[in-house]
């Protein structure tokens, strides 16, 4: 009913469009008297295709609107408000829809909410939005990047085991992200994350990898440094968590100098936003540990 309601309004649309043509054609009064006669009937498909294409750009333009509207409020911590007016399009096929939802899901599940359960619901929204995304499009970086990110976090809620078993899955995307895009900041910085969380593992966690793998997950402090510079070297200061992460992989290799050049960076940091805070913050308790 909708789609025929749909057609109907172009075509009246369309036909007054026509109409205005033939009056400008033939002169108003001729027009009333001679009527629709006069319409150039073999042009009605052409019209009602000019319609469709000005109705779809019409529409493109709202999407965009809308897509500069919540990265605002991304960046403005305010992505609450933009996971509501983001899943109004959950049923996009539009991996720029697609993987902003993954970014707004995984932003308040662990930022603005202390509820596990619904910050697992929200992981589980996230991971659906994502696999839909690079099923789309496995070419963008941000379908993968973000596709990473679900599945790390989603294995924060499934244990040890299912981490490791994921590990090699979440570092491929990060890596086709880095390669579809090898400017993007923000790529690196997840690959620095990836090695970082790896290089850590205890020794009872590397057991249980190595009866999943017959040659588990490895990386070094060294390669988790060599991606948080790059990242920064792409763009700096664009997170203040890669100053914290480079800070922190700088313990963890003994230079305490360096360390503390860019643990006092993000320490000193000026933000409201809940992500970020939580950057400052674990800066300032390193700091106070060297």
């Amino acid at each position: 009913m909708r789609i025929r309601n749909l057609f109907q309004l172009i075509r009246v649309v369309c036909l007054r469009a026509v109409a205005q043509q033939s009056i400008r054609k033939l002169g108003g009064e001729r027009f009333r008297r001679e009527g629709w006669r006069h319409f150039p009937r073999n042009k009605f498909n052409w019209i009602v295709g000019t319609g469709l294409l000005v109705m779809a750009t019409s529409e493109e333009e709202r999407l965009q609107e809308m897509l500069k509207e919540t990265d605002a409020m991304y960046y403005g911590g305010k992505s609450p408000e933009a996971i509501q007016i983001l899943r109004k399009y959950s049923q996009s096929e539009n991996t720029e829809v697609l993987w902003r939802l993954v970014r707004a899901c995984y932003t308040v599940g662990k930022f603005f909410t202390k509820d596990k359960t619904e910050s697992k619901q929200l992981s589980d929204e996230a991971t659906g939005y994502a696999k839909r995304a690079v099923a789309i499009d496995e070419h963008n970086f941000n379908t993968q990047k973000w596709m990473g990110i679900a599945l790390s976090w989603s294995s924060d809620f499934e244990g040890t085991k299912v981490k490791i078993e994921r590990s090699f899955a979440i570092r491929d995307h990060f890596l086709k992200a880095i390669e579809c895009n090898p400017t993007d900041a923000l790529g690196h910085h997840l690959m620095g994350l990836w090695c970082y969380g790896v290089a850590e593992v205890p020794w009872y966690q590397r057991k249980v990898a190595a009866v999943i793998f017959a040659t588990p997950p490895s990386a070094t402090y060294d390669e988790a440094l060599a991606y948080f510079l790059k990242a920064e070297e792409a763009k700096p200061g664009f997170y203040v968590a890669n100053w914290t992460c480079i800070g922190k992989t700088y313990v963890q290799l003994g230079k305490k100098a360096e360390a503390r050049e860019w643990l006092t960076k993000a320490k000193n940091f000026k933000t409201t936003d809940p992500e970020d805070l939580e950057a400052v913050n674990e800066a300032a308790t390193l700091l106070a540990k060297l």
